[in-house]
Parts: structure tokens; C-alpha cells; sequence
């Protein structure tokens, strides 16, 4: 009898063990399904926006024409629209909403695959462009790294690797800035050496740029409205890359902390942590300096785009297609989503739809429709039980 409840005992705490501690794959099955997905034959979209509304816009091209396309909370169509610019392939660089509702657009399109050729579109809230400016039109010398960005007052900021120019709404140039020699600028006597470009953000016409740089971690500048250099600096902590910043307080001298900066580092093993530092602006006695400093190494996966929902970081990792969303007051790991499918395209973005469901956009997919194997984006619709 004490032989057959050591037995019983036995089975019941396997089985227990067994339902509760489990492996982080088995966890993770069990934690999404994916409800529905939609697929864009020969239609190629890289960034996508969510809108108060739910609704969700989508920036591509397709049969070398760029596209729009407007899609409700379920993948339902609202709207597309086409225009007349002829591509060979693009890479975005920004798609963001602007101050009046409308669409700010960057990157790079190219003719037969050769070179980049960069541009700026600005369309109203139903899609219509207002304005494009491209190549020649953007007085660039240098097309390795570029974004525009909208300031708080309605104009545009563009920043490359050799300078930096601001446009008005409607496609004006009001001043154009050339650093030193294209690739450093000066400060109190210190030459900074810079590299691509790894993000920018403008408020109230103050302009912070990070740049890759040869001979620190990265650099960092400051820039008044009128483009002149107010502070630089730069970092030795550790070797990060592919750094982006959010914006969390706009600039100014009264509200600390201003911004966070995140990216990942690897070392020689190529092992990936998750670097973040928060940064303050400058005031008129105190220096622009890191606030705090660390790395996660739950965060396996290179940083990709970023999607700020109230309290959460969604962040897409275009790398090895993967969703992880962090606490974004702690920059805890609350939950990460790995493609079971394993979809030939990499992972572009993420937004959240409403409560526990997601929406991930995934370009340059493959799939089979009629035995035949066809190219274009795939939305995937994923709850989170």
C-alpha cells in the first residue's frame, strides 16, 4: 500500500512539474496564436503606422510605383494610392505622422539596382502627396545615411553625413549647414570624427544627431534652429550599434530626463546585449552627460523598429524575426514572440491593434498561390492568450 502512494505521489508531482516548468519555446507556443494573416502579391510595404483611430497605414511600392494603403484594425482596405515616381527598389529611412495629420516620408529609391537616389515626400491625411524632393533637389553630397524628420513647428529637418539642411512646410530651403570637411565638425577645440548617421531627433528647433564614429563609441551634437553647433561630445562605454532615440519630454533646460537612447552591443563572441542610456540636455552651467547605463542580456536580438504603446516598448527584430516588448520605465522583458512559421521575409515592424493583439508586417515574403511562388508582404495578426 506505501509502495502504491510513493507511486502515486511520484506521477502526480511529475505531472505538476511538467505543466509548470516548462521550456521558454513550449512557453512561448503557448502564449500567441496567430489569428489571421493578409498577403500583397508583387506589393512590397516596410514601415507601417498606427493611427488614434486603429487604423493602420502602410508606406511601400509595388510594379515600381510607390504606395500608400490604408487598412482598418481587421486588414480591411479604406484606401490605397499610387504615384508616378518610377523605382527599381526603395529603403525607408522615416515614415512618421505629421504636425496637421498628414504623412512625412524618407529614404532611398533606385533605377535597375543602381545607386541610391534620396528623397522627401509629404502627403496630406487622405494620402494625396503634396511634395517630393529628390536627389539633386536635396543639395546632398553624400547619400549614405539620411533622414528627414518634422519639427514641432512644421518644418522639416534632413541630416546626412556631411550636413544637415532645413526646409520649410512646404518644401522650402531656409538655411543648408556643411560640417568641416564633410566628415567631422569642431567643438571648444576638439575635433569630432564622424561616420554614418544612427538617428536624429528635433523639437522646438533644437536638433540632437548620433553619429558612428572611428575613434569613440559614437558622437553626439547639438544644433539650434538656425543650425548652428551649441554642444558636442561622445562616448566611450561600450561598442554599440544601430542606436535610435526616443524622444520622451521634447528639449529644453527645465524637465530631466530628456530622451532615451537605445541599441545593442556584441562582443567578439558575437554574444548581443541590449544597450540603453538616458540622456540630459544641456543646461547653461551643466554638459550634456549619460544618466544611466545598462544591459540586458535577456534582449538576444538586434534592435530594430521601435513602438512606443503607453507604458511598453514593442520592438521588431528584423535580424531573426523576432517580437519582444520591455517595460519601459524598468526595461524589463515582459514577453517575446518568435516566428514558428519561419516566413522566408524578415519582420519589418509591430504595432499593437487593442488589448493582447498585435500586427506585424513582414516584406519580401514568399509563399505558394496556384503551384506558383509569388513575392510580396505579408500582415500577420497575433494574440497574445
Amino acid at each position: 500500500m506505501k509502495f502504491l502512494l510513493l507511486i502515486l505521489t511520484l506521477t502526480t508531482m511529475l505531472y505538476f512539474n511538467s505543466c509548470i516548468f516548462t521550456t521558454e519555446s513550449d512557453s512561448d507556443k503557448e502564449k500567441f496564436d496567430t489569428t489571421s494573416e493578409i498577403k500583397f502579391e508583387n506589393e512590397f510595404f516596410y514601415k507601417m503606422i498606427k493611427r488614434i483611430d486603429n487604423s493602420i497605414v502602410l508606406f511601400g511600392s509595388g510594379n515600381e510605383h510607390l504606395i500608400m494603403k490604408k487598412i482598418d484594425s481587421s486588414g480591411n482596405l479604406i484606401w490605397q494610392k499610387e504615384y508616378e515616381e518610377n523605382i527599381g527598389y526603395h529603403y525607408l529611412t522615416n515614415f512618421e505622422i505629421t504636425n496637421d495629420g498628414g504623412f512625412l516620408v524618407s529614404g532611398y529609391f533606385s533605377h535597375n539596382n543602381s545607386g541610391g537616389t534620396p528623397f522627401i515626400a509629404v502627403f496630406d491625411n487622405e494620402g494625396l502627396m503634396k511634395w517630393i524632393k529628390k536627389d539633386d533637389d536635396l543639395i546632398l553630397d553624400n547619400t549614405d545615411s539620411f533622414k528627414a524628420v518634422e519639427d514641432s513647428n512644421g518644418d522639416i529637418v534632413t541630416v546626412t553625413q556631411s550636413g544637415m539642411a532645413r526646409w520649410d512646410s512646404e518644401g522650402n530651403l531656409i538655411w543648408l549647414h556643411w560640417f568641416y570637411q564633410g566628415y567631422f565638425y569642431e567643438y571648444n577645440s576638439v575635433v569630432y570624427y564622424i561616420l554614418n548617421l544612427y538617428d536624429f531627433t528635433v523639437n522646438d528647433g533644437i536638433c540632437y544627431i548620433l553619429y558612428d564614429s572611428p575613434y569613440s563609441d559614437f558622437v553626439a551634437a547639438y544644433y539650434d534652429i538656425d543650425g548652428n553647433l551649441e554642444h558636442g561630445y561622445f562616448f566611450n562605454n561600450e561598442i554599440p550599434n544601430n542606436l535610435q532615440i526616443i524622444n520622451t519630454a521634447g528639449f529644453g533646460y527645465a524637465s530631466y530626463p530628456q530622451f532615451r537612447i537605445l541599441g545593442n552591443t556584441e562582443n567578439i563572441d558575437g554574444e548581443i546585449d541590449f544597450f540603453m542610456m538616458e540622456a540630459l540636455t544641456y543646461t547653461n552651467n551643466a554638459f550634456p552627460k549619460s544618466e544611466t547605463y545598462s544591459s540586458k542580456e535577456t534582449f538576444d536580438c538586434y534592435i530594430g523598429d521601435i513602438f512606443k504603446d503607453g507604458e511598453e516598448l514593442i520592438i521588431t527584430s528584423s535580424y531573426d524575426s523576432k517580437v519582444v516588448c520591455l517595460d519601459y520605465n524598468t526595461f524589463e522583458l515582459k514577453w517575446k514572440y518568435n516566428d514558428d512559421s519561419k516566413a522566408s521575409g524578415d519582420f519589418s515592424s509591430t504595432v499593437r491593434i487593442e488589448d493582447e493583439n498585435y500586427l506585424v508586417l513582414i516584406p519580401n515574403d514568399t509563399w505558394n498561390e496556384n503551384s506558383e511562388e509569388v513575392r510580396g508582404t505579408t500582415l500577420r495578426f497575433f494574440k497574445r492568450n
